[in-house]
């Protein structure tokens, strides 16, 4: 397709289920709706990215494998997304990217493997969860925070990527947005680096 291959508005779509399908070849994978499970698919070969949410909700990704997609790939604005079980890896840029006002993020038990920037990324967030990931062979980090708060990072493992945790400050960038950006109150801890 052009465009995408499932898309759903976050403003009129609710309770999708999109499973044990193969979506590849299109611009961008699939856009995420409210309250709704993306689980078993292939995600593949999509040359703007595997997957988008833009003010979803409540929405789970759940053992989907997740490769070979472009580098626009990423969660903006979402509350309560899960991110979890997911074999993400080979993507151009970021495996795993919330990147903007995203808040209550959990990403956990997935494996992300040999990703062209960061493995997983919370970026200029809220209040997230990253725990019992696996995550091998990043060009950058393998867990990126960049200028986000209330977050907090533990039983990884994390190997052979070219940085272990980042936490990152952006200056200009702090007291903006409607989360009121600043990196602080992020814990990491019994990771295996």
């Amino acid at each position: 397709m052009p465009q995408r291959g499932i898309h759903a508005f976050y403003y009129m779509s609710n309770n999708w289920t999109i499973e044990y399908n193969e979506i590849t070849a299109n611009n961008q994978g699939v856009l995420a709706p409210n309250n709704s499970i993306i689980r078993y698919n292939k995600i593949h070969h999509n040359p703007n990215g595997g997957y988008m949410g833009w003010k979803s909700s409540a929405t789970t990704f759940d053992s989907n494998e997740i490769a070979y997609n472009g580098g626009n790939q990423k969660l903006l604005g979402t509350t309560n997304m899960v991110f979890r079980n997911n074999f993400v890896h080979h993507n151009v840029s970021d495996g795993i990217w919330f990147d903007t006002d995203n808040v209550g993020v959990l990403i956990e038990g997935n494996r992300v493997e040999d990703n062209g920037r960061e493995g997983i990324a919370h970026e200029i967030g809220g209040s997230a969860v990253i725990r019992n990931n696996t995550v091998r062979r990043t060009k950058s980090s393998a867990i990126f925070i960049g200028t986000s708060k209330d977050t907090e990072i533990y039983g990884n493992v994390l190997e052979d990527n070219y940085r272990g945790i980042q936490f990152f400050l952006n200056c200009a960038a702090v007291g903006g947005g409607t989360l009121k950006y600043d990196l602080y109150n992020v814990y990491a801890h019994d990771n295996s680096i």
